[in-house]
C-alpha cells in the first residue's frame, strides 16, 4: 500500500513547495496565489503523472503535455502569466524525474527540506517588506509541509509489512498527526511570527551599521 502511494504522496509534497513559491509573485500585491487554480493544475499534474507511470510507452510526450495543460489551466482560472510558467516548468520536469529514475522517490527527500526551508527566507522576508497582509497563509504552507514531510520520512523508517496489514493504521496516523501539529503551531505561531520578525529587523540594522561603517 506504501509503496502504490508514495508516487502521488511525494509529487503532492512538491506541489506544497510549488505553491509556496508562487507567493514570490503575490507578495508585492498583497494578494494570494489562487487557490481553486493551483489546486486544479495539481489534480491535473497528477493524474498525467500516474498516467505516464501506467503507460511508458506515452512517457515521452505525457510530461510536455501534462505540463502545457496544466499551466494553460491555472492561467485561465486565474494564475499570473509568470505563474503559470513556473507551473508548466515544474510539472514537466518533475513528471519526466519520475517516470525515468524511481529512486527520485526517496532520495531527493532529503534536499528538499533544505531546499523549502532555505527559500522560505526569502519569501518571509519579501512579505515583511512589503507588509504581506496574509503571513500567517505562509506560516501555515511551512507547518503543512513540515507535518507531510515528517509523515513521509516515519512511513519510510516504518516497517512496510506492518503498515500494509493494517490500511487504516495510515489515515489514523496522517489525521492525529495534522491535528496534534496544528494544536501546537496554533499555541507557537505568535511567538515564530514576532522571532522572524525580529530576525528580519536585525538583519535590517546590521546591513545599515556596516554601510554606514564603511562610507565613513
Amino acid at each position: 500500500m506504501i509503496k502504490r502511494i508514495l508516487p502521488a504522496y511525494y509529487f503532492g509534497l512538491e506541489c506544497v513547495y510549488l505553491y509556496f513559491l508562487l507567493f514570490l509573485f503575490y507578495t508585492r500585491t498583497g494578494k494570494l496565489p489562487p487557490m481553486a487554480a493551483t489546486l486544479c493544475v495539481i489534480a491535473s499534474g497528477l493524474l498525467f503523472l500516474v498516467f505516464s507511470l501506467k503507460v511508458k510507452k506515452g512517457s515521452k510526450f505525457t510530461p510536455f503535455i501534462g505540463a502545457i495543460l496544466s499551466g494553460g489551466i491555472g492561467y485561465f482560472l486565474g494564475l499570473t502569466p509568470m505563474s503559470a510558467l513556473i507551473c508548466i516548468v515544474f510539472i514537466f520536469f518533475r513528471i519526466s524525474a519520475f517516470t525515468k529514475d524511481t529512486a527520485l522517490w526517496t532520495e531527493e527527500r532529503r534536499k528538499l527540506a533544505l531546499t523549502f526551508y532555505c527559500s522560505s527566507f526569502l519569501i518571509f522576508f519579501l512579505g515583511w517588506i512589503f507588509k504581506y497582509p496574509y503571513m500567517n497563509w505562509l506560516f501555515w504552507n511551512v507547518i503543512l509541509f513540515t507535518v507531510l514531510f515528517s509523515i513521509g520520512r516515519y512511513l519510510q523508517q516504518t516497517d512496510s509489512n506492518t503498515v500494509n496489514r493494517n490500511p487504516k493504521f495510515l489515515a489514523a496516523f496522517f489525521g492525529i498527526a495534522f491535528l496534534f501539529a496544528a494544536g501546537i503551531a496554533s499555541l507557537l505561531l505568535p511567538f515564530a511570527k514576532w522571532l522572524l520578525f525580529n530576525f528580519f529587523k536585525g538583519i535590517i540594522l546590521l546591513i545599515s551599521f556596516l554601510l554606514a561603517l564603511y562610507s565613513i
